[in-house]
């Protein structure tokens, strides 16, 4: 059957697309009772793990890294210029009015997770959206309730991260490039969305790759030419695209030492040198990745045929089954580091194109056997078993964080607003570090390659910070800072503060170098020192300058310890640590 003729000025690839609306009930007919009674158990059973996933799900490292950034918005400070961050910025700075409002707290993360539930509903409704217009109101259900269930979709949405915002404007951009006729318009609503993607997450690049070649290729099993309208959608295009990134760009611009931070942060250090396009391409072409390819095209001609029966459903069908097929393949092959958070974009597409599938198998048994399954029992068994996944890897009851929020608690306690606290990310989050640069994996990569120089120490005394954080895994492949805290620091309830074990013997002279500057005070398991401090008796905490000192301790030998005062004086000490569980 041929196609309906097409308007001259509407490009012809999507005039295959449907332009009406789609039957809300579809083909298959009304929800059963038994369908409805499924629905309406998993409803409550998602609206319950995700709410109980707050407080159950594990801190990623990357979630107080954007909170850091966040709190550095509301207290003044400039992105890129004034701190250190990767990311594109639209995500933080929408963020910041509500962490204003929460206010310090140790639990922020929790809190913080709270906002990013809308962010999940919605993408699911993206999910439900695009199914309805392919497919049927069952297939856009079930598509939306096993989405919602993936085991990597559900943790990672959960959490407090850009790839949240990311990935829904990324599907909101998707609804709206498949709701109707694709006008002039239309792209232009389309290309903002993608606009707000870039402006929360340089990875959109990879998507409007992804676009590009999905569109490109169902154009031209479409077999159409080109419309004489093409000129005013790619205006639309680019207008839209530009705007939000504009915006931006325009307001660092306008910021003093602004523009240059942001495209070294953004740009150049998310580029690491001796690799380009060509060396990525080449190391993934022949990888196992490429070979998703394949099925991808096999199923994509099998659907052919029907899209050109059918061009109104069809074409649109087609292309989000290459778009969703096609991604993972170029992920690995385009993109240097592929972390979980990168296939958020993907994963909610997979299970419209499943449910979609096992609706065929059940015809196909049909056909072939004259007998099958009742159309619940695969989507139900898929159902059933991503919950049982979710439950099984992240039991929902306890507050799996409640001693890193303990530790957060410590840290806060010691170090006064405005002080500095070095951690690996900002897990301190409402405190400034005394280095510039964050240590994430890029940032290490350089340090080993001598791109960038470990200045921790030099920093560390500049700005006498005299609390420290958990450096973790990332300690080891910075030895120089690792030596300098181990000498200087001393742990406690919280982290590490400035102090020194001393072995003590009686009247034998103990001598130790200060290298920042601070008051110290002595500790030790029997309680109050009793002996001289550089000539004088030890009455108490004193302020010591860098140098060479020497103690004599009177009372019995054991283990002494001096300590940055101020943690002795708000009951931190190193000796009552064992009474505390902690991450750190």
């Amino acid at each position: 059957m041929s196609s309906p003729p097409h308007p001259a000025d509407t490009p012809p690839a999507v005039e295959a697309l449907p332009t009406a609306d789609v039957s809300p009930r579809g083909p298959a007919g009304a929800l059963s009772h038994i369908e409805r009674v499924v629905i309406a158990l998993a409803l409550v059973v998602l609206a319950a793990l995700r709410w109980l996933s707050i407080t159950s799900h594990q801190w990623n490292t990357d979630e107080p890294q954007h909170l850091h950034v966040v709190w550095r918005w509301t207290a003044g400070y400039l992105q890129y210029r004034d701190y250190f961050d990767n990311h594109t910025p639209l995500f933080h700075m929408l963020n910041a009015p509500l962490l204003r409002w929460f206010g310090e707290r140790a639990d922020i993360v929790l809190k913080m997770r709270e906002a990013m539930i809308p962010l999940f509903a919605a993408s699911l409704w993206c999910v439900y959206r695009l199914s309805l217009r392919i497919y049927d109101r069952r297939t856009a259900i079930f598509a939306a309730l096993l989405a919602a269930f993936l085991p990597a979709f559900f943790s990672r949405m959960g959490e407090f991260r850009t790839d949240v915002m990311w990935t829904t404007v990324w599907l909101l951009a998707l609804v709206a490039a498949l709701e109707g006729e694709l006008t002039p318009r239309r792209t232009f609503g389309v290309a903002l969305l993608l606009g707000a993607a870039f402006a929360v997450s340089m990875k959109t690049t990879l998507l409007l790759f992804c676009l590009a070649a999905a569109g490109g290729v169902t154009w031209q099993l479409a077999g159409r030419p080109i419309s004489k309208a093409w000129p005013r959608h790619a205006a639309a295009f680019l207008a839209g695209l530009i705007i939000v990134p504009g915006i931006i760009v325009a307001y660092f611009a306008s910021q003093e030492g602004g523009l240059p931070a942001m495209y070294q942060c953004v740009i150049k250090h998310n580029t690491l040198p001796g690799q380009n396009l060509a060396e990525v391409m080449g190391k993934h072409l022949l990888a196992q990745s490429t070979l998703w390819l394949i099925p991808t095209w096999i199923c994509a001609a099998a659907m052919l045929p029907e899209a050109r029966r059918e061009p109104r459903r069809g074409y649109r069908r087609l292309f989000l089954f290459l778009l969703t097929g096609g991604y993972y393949s170029l992920l690995w092959a385009f993109w240097p580091v592929v972390t979980t958070q990168d296939y958020l974009p993907w994963l909610p597409l997979l299970p419209i194109f499943a449910v979609a599938g096992a609706a065929w198998l059940r015809q196909f048994l049909r056909a072939k056997f004259g007998r099958t399954l009742p159309w619940l029992v695969l989507p139900s068994l898929l159902l059933a078993g991503e919950i049982a996944w979710v439950v099984r890897t992240e039991w929902p009851f306890p507050n799996a964080e409640a001693g890193r929020i303990e530790t957060l608690q410590a840290r806060l306690r010691l170090a006064d607003p405005g002080e500095y606290v070095l951690d690996a990310k900002g897990e301190t989050i409402f405190r400034p570090r005394p280095c510039y640069l964050l240590l994430e994996s890029l940032t290490l990569k350089q340090i080993q390659l001598g791109i960038l120089k470990d200045d921790i120490r030099e920093r560390l005394i500049k700005t006498s910070t005299a609390v420290v954080g958990r450096l973790g895994d990332r300690g080891n492949a910075l030895p120089d800072a690792e030596r300098f805290i181990a000498s200087n620091y001393i742990r406690v309830k919280g982290g590490h503060v400035l102090g020194q074990h001393l072995p003590a013997e009686r009247a034998t002279p103990i001598t130790f170098d200060i290298v920042i500057p601070e008051r110290y005070g002595f500790a030790t398991l029997k309680g109050d020192v009793q002996g001289t401090l550089d000539g004088t008796p030890i009455a108490g905490p004193r302020w010591l300058e860098a140098g060479r000192h020497e103690a004599n301790i009177a009372h019995p030998a054991g283990e002494v310890s001096l300590v940055w005062a101020r943690a002795l004086e708000r009951g931190y000490s190193p000796y009552t640590i064992s009474k505390w569980k902690s991450l750190d």
